[in-house]
């Protein structure tokens, strides 16, 4: 019971007012059960009432806040860890830290140190993703040059939805204007990134698992390698262990699941003679291939 009077109370404190007949379906109670929980909330000093008639419900009187004392120290700490990584980047997420400490009373514990500035580029400001986090809140138009992985370089015109990271890298999931469809961009290969005074509805689609988005339209497939024993390293920073298995002479061979196309080609040839594909067929005489070209530009000597 006591698990379901703080779902109650946190639904209050989201919305304020909500109706019991949402709360029951919610909760998965009848609606007399929430009144119950609505007179043990409030016998225990919670300033929550009930509204009868036409648009009333459960409602907490405006202005109570949570007590620190609702949250265990165990999940003091939690919430303070989370706010310590979003710091990092985030000027607001650095004085709510400071002001979620004062209200528990303690420090966030120092075993988490979060950097999102590239190796020997410390203390160079990255304005892409303060300027981003703008533009989601205020829901403007953005627009940005942008580098994709066949070289090209076009200008970008899209509706920020959400920031993701993810394998080390901060992406931007947003509505294209052009394509009409989702795309996602990974900040490093945006420039002259710009947040414009237009802003864009207030209702769009909901965003795809961001794999989904990355890929678009090229379907993925199962791609098998052999990794020598010298770039096994790596292979540990670039794939889960699920996706590795090691061999006896100290080689890795990795199950990938990637898109077809030249971003998959050139992702693998930067293992140079390290890794091999085994399968499938079509992928190794694609790699095969471009090595080739590769060789044949040292070979003639041409820029």
């Amino acid at each position: 019971m006591t698990a379901r009077l703080f779902e109650v109370l946190y639904a209050l404190l989201e919305r304020r007012q909500v109706r019991a007949g949402e709360l029951a379906e919610r909760l998965g109670v009848s609606v007399r059960t929430v009144y119950r929980d609505v007179e043990a909330l409030s016998a225990a000093g919670i300033p929550v009432y009930a509204c009868r008639g036409r648009g009333g419900g459960i409602a907490l009187m405006e202005g109570f806040t949570l007590s620190r004392a609702a949250l265990s120290e165990g999940e003091k700490d939690a919430l303070l860890m989370a706010v310590k990584g979003l710091a990092a980047s985030e000027q607001d997420a650095r004085s709510a830290l400071r002001k979620l400490s004062g209200l528990f009373t303690r420090e966030a514990q120092d075993w988490l140190e979060v950097d999102l500035s590239s190796w020997g580029a410390a203390g160079v400001k990255d304005e892409r993703f303060a300027l981003l986090r703008s533009a989601l809140r205020e829901r403007r138009v953005v627009t940005f040059s942008y580098r994709g992985a066949d070289g090209s370089r076009r200008m970008r015109r899209v509706w920020p939805a959400r920031l993701c990271f993810k394998a080390s890298a901060w992406y931007l999931q947003a509505w294209c204007c052009k394509r009409e469809a989702y795309r996602t961009f990974r900040l490093s290969r945006m420039s002259d990134v710009r947040a414009t005074q237009e802003r864009f509805p207030d209702a769009l689609p909901d965003a795809p698992d961001i794999d989904v988005a990355w890929w678009g339209d090229a379907p993925p497939e199962e791609v098998v390698v052999r990794i020598a024993p010298e770039a096994a390293f790596r292979a540990m920073d670039d794939f889960a262990p699920a996706q590795l298995s090691e061999g006896p002479d100290g080689s890795v061979t990795a199950r990938l699941f990637l898109p077809a196309g030249s971003a998959l080609l050139s992702f693998l040839l930067s293992y140079g003679d390290a890794l091999e594909v085994l399968a499938p067929e079509t992928a190794r005489m694609r790699l095969r291939e471009m090595a080739l070209r590769v060789a044949q530009r040292y070979e003639s000597g041409q820029t």
